[in-house]
């Protein structure tokens, strides 16, 4: 029947069937192609156009990523029909939703975006007609046409239309031969640093529902292209072989990594216990986890909503500088951190350079002193409300920071809140006891210094001698001395010898005696 493309549902692809059997596939590029023929879609048979035969996948044999992979390779197609032991269609695989399981390989080859990228660029002015890009997609087997302009000694990007484009805007009714490609760009491309990490580049792609990123240099101008396709490209047979090892290795470095930050935690949890000295705990803790986690810095800082305490505690790689004391770290990186904290949520920027920032200028230049190129921030909540934050650092590049790497950082977390938590219920505990212990203290002072009786302290030196101590007032007055002339003097023998056989028979001075005083008897 004739064809009448639509994209309501923004599919790549249309499966054509017979019965449940899949026979062809009209993607995208079939109808640029056919555009660029000059010939209307709505007056030939799909079967014109459709690409033929179908390569399928069964399901059965689906047994891991690296099957459909080879066949993208072999086959150099992009859409692959899975289906049953019958041959029914039960589902798609594509560009798009493989993207999701290579984080495997991104981890493990972390490549960067000029070591993969598509050069040269193939460009064409804002006053270049549609009809004139889907030539050039046809001409240079692409599916994405960078627009450019002119800005000063370079060209810059405008835009990117790709077969999606084309294709949307044929089933809108577009002119192809008069509309021109500044008339129906919607938005600046998605670009990316020359130095960003081919994993960096890929979570940017995900983020901002991308299947290309405009890579540039540092002037701004374009340094090449990464889609969907390239990504898959860096997936040669010969990968897929040596990948299949390195996972296995890497899944027991894990397990060895798991285990060694399992008993840091419970280390962690030991001494937090046995001591009372807060910032013992906070500089001990980040000194012991940086080396596990393997960042370039990991910091404690306080926050308070009307006076930061700034960084509180800090390990530092070797060859950076320090940040300790600093109260205006990041600050708009901190509010984010503080606003995701209040929903129990963990910030993690991979790559700075990429970071969506209003403020970017001034933030990259808060960030020059402290090399800062990835970094992740945990909230520290005590009593439900957000103490401050554990921040990670990488200095020397950006950093995919993994789930298994924010969940031991929030364990660390929670460590440092029951520290907290306890330090200052222990600390509030003692110092309620000093109240007591004053209060009880001041009570006995009155009474000691009130009575009409002599009362007086002695002390028993390591030598056995005795020696007093202290005079309240009414002994200070039987005695006609002062306290202070009397302290360290030795009392009469005969009291001595009392005291003496009282402290040597382990029991108390009680004995009454008649003593004279100032000549006079008592």
């Amino acid at each position: 029947e004739p064809m009448h493309p639509s994209l309501d549902n923004a599919q790549s692809c249309v499966l054509i069937q017979a019965g449940d059997r899949p026979v062809g596939l009209l993607t995208e590029c079939d109808l640029v192609r056919l555009a660029a023929t000059g010939k209307s879609p709505a007056i030939l048979p799909v079967s014109m156009v459709m690409s033929a035969p179908v390569i399928t996948l069964k399901y059965s044999d689906f047994t891991d990523i690296f099957v459909p992979l080879c066949l993208f390779q072999q086959h150099q197609i992009h859409h692959l029909p899975v289906v049953d032991e019958m041959g029914k269609v039960i589902g798609l695989i594509t560009d798009e939703s493989l993207q999701p399981l290579l984080q495997a390989f991104d981890l493990l080859h972390p490549l960067t975006a000029t070591e993969v990228m598509t050069t040269p660029v193939v460009q064409a002015a804002p006053t270049a007609t549609l009809a004139a890009i889907v030539q050039q997609m046809t001409v240079h087997s692409t599916n994405a046409i960078v627009i450019m302009e002119e800005a000063g000694s370079h060209c810059r990007p405008l835009g990117v239309l790709t077969e999606r484009d084309i294709v949307r805007l044929l089933a809108q009714g577009v002119n192809l031969e008069t509309v021109q490609a500044q008339d129906v760009i919607e938005h600046p491309p998605v670009t990316a640093s020359i130095q960003a990490s081919l994993p960096a580049v890929q979570r940017l792609m995900q983020v901002q529902h991308t299947p290309q990123v405009v890579i540039v240099q540092d002037d701004g101008a374009v340094a090449g292209l990464i889609t969907q396709s390239t990504l898959l490209s860096q997936m040669n047979p010969g990968l897929l072989c040596r990948m299949a090892g390195e996972l296995a290795q890497a899944q027991m470095r894990q397990v060895q990594t798991e285990k060694v930050r399992e008993q840091l935690l419970t280390q962690l949890a030991t001494q937090t216990h046995g001591s009372l000295n807060l910032q013992e705990i906070l500089e001990a803790t980040v000194q012991a986890v940086r080396p596990i986690l393997h960042c370039d810095r990991l910091l404690v800082y306080q926050h308070h909503p009307a006076l930061d305490r700034g960084v509180r505690a800090e390990s530092v790689g070797d060859g950076y500088p320090a940040c300790l004391g600093d109260r205006t770290l990041l600050p708009h990186f901190r509010e984010q951190a503080v606003a995701l904290a209040e929903r129990r949520q963990t910030l993690v920027v991979d790559d700075l350079t990429l970071a969506d920032d209003a403020d970017s200028a001034a933030t990259h230049e808060q960030l020059a002193p402290y090399q800062i190129k990835s970094m992740v921030l945990v909230p520290i909540l005590v009593k439900n409300s957000v103490w401050g934050l554990l921040v990670g650092h990488q200095c020397n590049q950006p950093r995919y920071w993994r789930h298994s790497d924010r969940s031991f950082l929030e364990e660390v977390s929670l460590q440092l809140a029951i520290a907290i938590q306890q330090t200052t219920h222990d600390f509030s505990s003692l110092k309620q006891a000093e109240a007591t212990l004053q209060e009880r203290s001041e009570y006995l002072r009155s009474i000691y210094e009130g009575v009409e009786q002599a009362i007086f302290t002695i002390d028993v030196l390591d030598d056995g001698e005795f020696r007093f101590l202290d005079f309240n007032p009414a002994a200070e007055q039987i005695m006609g001395e002062s306290a202070k002339s009397m302290r360290g003097r030795p009392p009469a023998n005969s009291v001595c010898s009392h005291y003496a056989d009282c402290v040597s028979a382990g029991e108390p001075i009680t004995y009454e005696e008649r003593l004279t005083f100032q000549d006079k008897p008592s």
